[in-house]
């Protein structure tokens, strides 16, 4: 806002200056002062340099192939040092011929030892930096194309800032309030937003957007955290939304399509330590909402099509998470609760219109979910310890539940049929269940409700085939073979 009452100060006082005028305007106090101004071209263009203290250096470029409609200028500069041995270099070049808007660049360095470059070609882009912080800070601004812009305000400590627009009408705001924060910004094509806060420590953003109307919101409130964000290709409308308040915890996004969303409305948060999440869309109006806690934690999504949707919630302490889905409007509720340790979820959905619902408390137990044909459900529920579960539907209509209790239990499921139904329970020790259905319309009922060392082996092959199976006791051993 100083700098824009400087520009606006700095052109009442030329009003009088007939049309087609260079101005430059420079006031130096202090000592060892530098200021450097060079504008060429159609004589539209305006620079004020106001320099206090000591030991700053101003340079200021402005060239221009075009003229403006209304007789404004077509570049502004305007820089502030109040510090001292601050940098500040400005390049602009309009090149939009007849009618050409203003380009205007805003650096005010309150603090020293301040570096801020702004580079812009083009027409309408407007760069504003703001530095007052202690150590060293860094912007740097490059924009080509037209009414682009970029706000950098930086206020923390050793922080650096780096922002590329290459685009139409794309916006870049970053916001450094922390220590040794690192933003880089880059984004090609047109319309794409990306906004950028970071208030903790040691943070690394990293944000690479090309396509249309793309969107990213990233902040940092931890501690050694990174996010890098990459929305590439013809890509239209993704969005992403992402919250990191951990210790070195790290986020990857990857975006390839149109409409893919991350974090939703209310974010993807990270608030654990040494967590990890790593999350790939390409396809069209893929979903990932959710929230990771806890210490130690990996999640792995992949979106290959179209309109698929991950839930995720995952807590507790060295828990990890890997899932794939690779055809269209596939659902997956993945939950791994706080009280757990050392569980880990994996699976893919390889299918159409599928759904699968798991959840993980207890403690190292390992599950399995695989569905590739249509319409299938599975849910699965682990709360006991060192339990296994294997599941896997290759059918259509297929509906499965599985509940573990207890400890070391192993369960595995297979239907390739059509319209099966199946449910496992076990909450005794060391029993094992395994379960096939390749028919149609079979039911099976499995039930190891304590006691130990029980075994279940049901088959099913033939249509409508029905069997319940109820173990209480210990060392049973049921056959079903239809």
């Amino acid at each position: 806002m100083r700098n824009k009452l400087l520009i606006s100060a700095a052109l009442a006082a030329v009003l009088a200056i007939p049309a087609l005028a260079d101005d430059s305007q420079v006031t130096q106090q202090g000592l060892n002062q530098s200021a450097t101004v060079n504008q060429t071209g159609s004589f539209d263009a305006l620079s004020v340099i106001d320099q206090s203290v000591q030991g700053n250096i101003a340079t200021v470029t402005q060239t221009d192939t075009a003229t403006s409609a209304t007789g404004a200028n077509v570049n502004d500069s305007a820089i502030l040092q109040q510090g001292i041995g601050n940098l500040a270099t400005v390049t602009q070049h309009n090149d939009a011929g007849q009618g050409g808007a203003t380009n205007t660049s805003d650096i005010d360095q309150i603090s020293s030892n301040a570096v801020a470059t702004a580079d812009q070609s083009g027409s309408a882009n407007e760069s504003t930096i703001f530095q007052d912080t202690s150590g060293l800070s860094v912007a740097d601004v490059t924009q080509d194309g037209g009414g682009n812009q970029s706000d950098i305000n930086q206020s923390g400590s050793d922080v650096t800032a780096t922002v590329v627009q290459n685009s139409e009408n794309s916006v870049s705001n970053i916001y450094q309030t922390g220590n040794l924060e690192t933003a880089e910004v880059s984004q090609a094509g047109d319309q794409q937003t990306s906004d950028v806060i970071q208030s903790g420590g040691s943070d690394f953003v990293g944000v690479d957007q090309s396509g249309t109307l793309n969107t990213s919101m990233v902040e940092q409130t931890g501690f050694m955290g990174t996010i890098n964000v990459t929305q590439i290709g013809v890509g239209a409308g993704n969005t992403s939304n992402l919250l990191q308040s951990g210790t070195q915890g790290t986020i990857v996004v990857s975006q390839e399509g149109d409409g893919n969303s991350v974090g939703g409305a209310g974010g993807f948060a990270q608030s654990a330590d040494n967590t990890d999440a790593m999350i790939t869309q390409i396809g069209n109006g893929n979903s990932v909402i959710g929230f990771q806690a806890g210490s130690f934690n990996e999640a792995t999504i992949t979106q290959n099509d179209d309109d698929n949707a991950v839930t995720l919630h995952q807590d507790g302490f060295v828990s990890s998470v890997e899932f794939v889905q690779s055809l269209a409007s596939n659902m997956a509720f993945i939950t791994q609760l706080a009280s757990g340790t050392g569980n880990t979820i994996a699976g893919f959905q390889d299918g159409t219109s599928n759904t699968a619902t798991l959840t993980q408390d207890g403690s190292d137990n390992g599950l399995t979910s695989n569905q590739t044909g249509a319409g299938n459900i599975s849910t699965i529920d682990q709360s006991g310890a060192s339990g296994t579960v294997f599941a896997a539907q290759f059918g259509t209509s297929n509906e499965s539940l599985i509940t573990q209790s207890g400890f070391s239990n192993e369960a595995s499921l297979s239907q390739t049929g059509a319209d099966n139904e199946s449910e496992i329970i076990q909450t005794g020790t060391d029993g094992l269940v395994d379960v096939v259905q390749t028919a149609a319309g079979g039911y099976s009922y499995v039930n190891q409700a304590g006691g130990s060392l029980n075994v279940v082996d049901v088959s099913q092959f033939s249509d409508d085939a029905y069997s319940s199976v109820t173990q209480l006791g210990s060392g049973n051993t049921a056959l079903v073979s239809q």
